[in-house]
């Protein structure tokens, strides 16, 4: 019981950076001009309810995350890795929600992968087996 706990705070100390310190708004974007599209982000357990992912992006191609649905998340860049978190608004799948990451003007998604990532349900609890994909 305590590992859990201790494995829970964790959880919520890193959500609660990324979401404290990121900036999805574009206010600190390096180019707060049109975007270069967006490609999306799939988690494919409906039970995730939050997610925190690490993402690889060699070419600096991502400039924010985008939502059309019912989520709202964070993202920190350092060097060529971007700490993602997002969470469903509502008591709703984030498999279902449109979670995307937009694009600086002529940028690629072709390099950008998913280097880890976890998501929980709405309890707060791990799920071992969703996973989060870029999907180009």
């Amino acid at each position: 019981m305590r590992v859990r706990i201790r494995s829970c705070a964790a959880t919520a100390l890193v959500l609660t950076s990324v979401f404290a310190w990121g900036c999805s708004d574009g206010k600190n974007a390096p180019d707060a001009g049109p975007g270069g599209g967006v490609v999306g982000l799939r988690v494919s357990d409906s039970n995730a309810r939050s997610c925190e992912v690490v993402l690889l992006d060699p070419d600096h191609a991502v400039r924010r995350l985008a939502f059309k649905a019912g989520a709202d998340g964070r993202l920190v860049r350092e060097g060529v890795r971007l700490a993602t978190a997002f969470i469903s608004k509502s008591d709703s799948a984030l498999a279902d929600a449109d979670l995307g990451l937009e694009l600086v003007p002529s940028g690629s998604a072709a390099n950008v992968t998913v280097e880890i990532g976890h998501c929980y349900d709405r309890a707060g609890q791990p799920l071992a087996a969703a996973k989060v994909e870029v999907v180009r």
